[in-house]
């Protein structure tokens, strides 16, 4: 059974992901997870490889809750569960779900590097990388 398991876990992971532009438009709610689980890698990237050091950028401001307030809501404990029952011939399965956990750390032991982002990346910076303007 555990075998069975995984592979209908691995199809509704792919459907979700392949799905994931029409129903973030369907309900926006998707599309501001989204947002705040990219925000969550970024800010990972940023203190894990001290960033804002090497490029001589003070952050102390954002991370000073007396000079910048900090809005704060009450944190669910709990999330109801939702269940789902699929019959296959004489058997049954059945998906039990909730909360959601998001692991911004785990997704930078997962880099991967591309040849081609190089030649992006000095495209981008142009000819003259001392003038900071763009105009």
């Amino acid at each position: 059974m555990p075998v069975e398991k995984t592979r209908w876990q691995k199809k509704w992971a792919d459907a979700m992901t392949s799905n994931y532009e029409v129903l973030a438009k369907a309900l926006p709610v998707f599309a501001e997870l989204r947002n705040c689980m990219d925000l969550a890698v970024v800010a990972a990237l940023l203190i894990k490889e001290d960033l804002p050091a090497k490029a001589h950028c003070d952050l102390s401001l954002l991370l000073d809750e007396k000079r910048l307030a900090v809005s704060e809501y009450q944190v669910p404990k709990m999330v109801d569960s939702r269940a789902s029952l699929v019959r296959r011939g004489q058997d049954w399965i059945l998906s039990l779900s909730g909360g959601v956990q998001i692991d911004s750390w785990s997704v930078l032991n997962h880099v991967e590097v591309r040849s081609e982002m190089k030649d992006t990346r000095q495209a981008a910076t142009g000819a003259d990388r001392g003038r900071w303007w763009w105009d």
